[in-house]
């Protein structure tokens, strides 16, 4: 009987994911940012967006 336990070690690269959307603090002291997002919400023509 032995006390050791393998490990295990898969090192091959990590399937590329999806990066997330992260919001910026600092988008909102941009120039143009308000405006941007206005228009981009007013091109909207859909009754349910989401």
């Amino acid at each position: 009987m032995s006390d050791h336990c393998p490990l295990l070690l898969d090192c091959s690269p990590m399937p590329s994911a999806h990066k997330r959307f992260h919001f910026e603090d600092y988008w909102l002291r941009l120039d143009g940012f308000h405006d941007t997002v206005a228009m981009a919400w007013s091109s909207v023509h859909d009754d349910d967006p989401f």
